[in-house]
């Protein structure tokens, strides 16, 4: 994908002479590539393939009054022609695979915006010098991983809007040096100044089926992902804090789970209950639904609730 998009747009490049028109041409691939890589980015937060948009008056007063007051202006940075540089703008947008039908705009194909978003992701990653909880870091390379987009409150990649993107972002991770990384950016969570990003990191391992066993995550902090399928064997997870997350089939066997934090968290396994030693006689349930009984073939029933799972009595040798 990344050759067809660089021959793609070296094409229309050519086809535009604008070797002619710009001697440092190297850099106005960057700009192309950047361009697109934002508008991608863009798009994807909101959850959008395709905008409409509609130039504005160039017109700039100090009051100005409107009937309708535009309440989000981030796409006039790609759109506009407002700007000192709209003639570089519209020159860029005619060489990105970018498609244009009245007022809609959107890429040429979906597979496109989804790509140029995994690839931020993975540049950005590799980007981070090796993150380790246990040293003190370089507050240069901390501070480059808590203001960025990938921590950022409006970029969580277990949401819908990233499915796509991260089909392409699992065939680039797959790395063991990259992988340690998110592991440590999990790590580090445990200051909530690094939430987003550990959900993040987090939700990609569970992606590609990370074995996370024997890890020290105690007090961590994740919000609003998605670690399903997880082994967390033997690890310590005492003090952790989760809001919103799923755990469908995570493995917690043996791990440590003193003093946890964990709201909202969301499970489709249902509780497992021992039943009777022996063999079965006769299973009942009662006539609203909120209590089961098992009679044994040792003569002991067992009772226990539906709703909240807790085992009630039994009687002895009935």
């Amino acid at each position: 994908m990344k050759v067809l998009l660089a021959f793609t747009m070296n094409n229309k490049i050519q086809n535009k002479g604008i070797q002619e028109q710009f001697q440092i041409m190297k850099v106005y691939a960057q700009d192309l590539y950047k361009f697109s890589q934002s508008l991608a980015l863009d798009l994807t937060i909101r959850d959008l393939s395709q905008i409409s948009y509609k130039q504005k008056g160039q017109l700039l007063l100090q009051s100005n009054y409107k009937a309708i007051q535009e309440v989000d202006n981030q796409l006039d940075q790609y759109l506009s022609d407002s700007y000192s540089d709209k003639k570089y703008k519209k020159l860029i947008r005619s060489c990105i695979l970018l498609t244009t039908k009245r007022n809609t705009y959107q890429f040429t194909h979906k597979s496109i915006q989804e790509f140029l978003v995994a690839q931020y992701v993975y540049n950005f990653l590799v980007s981070l010098e090796n993150l380790n909880q246990l040293q003190n870091q370089e507050i240069q390379n901390l501070d480059h991983l808590k203001t960025s987009l990938f921590n950022s409150l409006t970029f969580n990649l277990s949401c819908e809007a990233f499915r796509g993107a991260n089909y392409f972002i699992k065939d680039k991770l797959l790395n063991t040096e990259i992988n340690q990384k998110m592991i440590n950016i999990v790590m580090l969570s445990s200051n909530t100044q690094f939430c987003r990003a550990a959900s993040n990191s987090i939700y990609l391992l569970s992606q590609m089926n990370v074995y996370l066993g024997s890890q020290n995550f105690s007090s961590i902090q994740l919000a609003d992902t998605n670690i399903s399928g997880l082994s967390f064997f033997e690890s310590d997870y005492s003090n952790s804090i989760y809001q919103n997350v799923i755990i469908n089939s995570c493995n917690f066997n043996q791990a440590n789970l003193s003093d946890i934090m964990w709201n909202d968290v969301i499970c489709k396994e249902k509780p497992y209950q021992e039943g009777q030693k022996s063999c079965f006689k006769s299973v009942a349930i009662s006539p609203d639904g909120n209590y089961i009984a098992s009679g044994g073939e040792n003569g002991i029933v067992k009772l226990w609730n539906l709703k909240t799972y807790f085992y009630l009595r039994f009687n002895a040798q009935t």
